[in-house]
This record gives C-alpha cells, structure tokens and sequence, in this order.
C-alpha cells in the first residue's frame, strides 16, 4: 500500500491533468465540428426543398398565366350576353356552356405540389428554419373553395 502511494505521490500530475484537459476539449471541438457539419448539410437540402417548391410554384404561375386570358375571354361572354339579353334557346344554351366549361377550368387545376408532400410524409418540414415559410407552406394546403356542380343556376333575363 505504502508502494502505491509513492508512486501516486511521484506522478507528474500537471502533466497528466494537462493532457486530460487536451482530450477533452479536442472531444468536445470534434463534437462542435461534426455538429455543424450537419447543419451545413441540413441547410443545403433545405435550400434544395426551397428551389424545389419555387420551382414548382413557377409552373403554376405559368398556368395561372394562361388561363387568364381563357378567364377573360369567359369574361368577355358573359358581358356580351349580359348586354344582349339573350332570350333564344340557343344563346341560354351557349352561356350554359361558357359557364360550364369555365367551371371545368377551375375543377381541373391541381397544384405542384410533389416537394412539399414530400417533406410533410418524410416528417422533413423541420428542416425549413425560418418558420414564417414554414407556416405559409402549411397554409399552401388548406381546402380552397371550389365551385360544385349546380350552383349556377341559369335565369331568364
């Protein structure tokens, strides 16, 4: 017993808390590194997913574009019949046709919406830091009015 407390007492201890204290902190620098690569690599794939979506938005825009010139030509119907008066079979035939196919117009837009379903279903939405996007991003899949079936109803004019 007495041996082992000399050679305790022999021991350089500086040096060996010194190079403790090394160990540690060169731990704990390659736990910040890793750390930090990871949110690096995070905010690339949210830089990805936001491309993504823009992109994504940017086709909608163009269909949104092309069909407002197909909307206001439907605008245009509805005044010419609104001026005219129709009251032939034919022209309450055409104005029922105009509505319904402007109707159909409506019914049949479905947005791109691949990346963010693909982020909601991978639990990946965390991944988008600023929560102000985020919370828009949600917002992109609340239920949006559309027109039903027989809720127009033709009168005579």
């Amino acid at each position: 017993m007495k041996n082992i407390l000399n050679t305790l007492k022999q021991l350089n201890w500086v040096e060996y808390s010194i190079q403790f204290f090394l160990v540690l902190i060169s731990i704990i620098i390659a736990f910040n590194v890793e750390n930090y690569r990871d949110y690096k690599q995070e905010r690339r794939v949210e830089q990805e997913y936001l491309s993504s979506m823009v992109d994504e938005l940017k086709v909608d825009l163009e269909y949104f574009n092309g069909e407002v010139s197909i909307f206001n030509r439907h605008l245009d119907a509805y005044d010419y019949f609104l001026e005219n008066k129709p009251d032939t079979l034919s022209n309450k035939d055409s104005l029922a046709n105009i509505l319904f196919l402007w109707h159909m117009d409506l019914r049949n837009f479905s947005p791109m919406d691949i990346t963010y379903t693909s982020m909601k279903t991978s639990g990946k939405l965390e991944l988008i830091e600023n929560k102000e996007i985020r919370k828009q991003m949600i917002m992109l899949e609340m239920p949006i009015k559309v027109i039903t079936p027989g809720q127009f109803k033709l009168t005579t004019f």
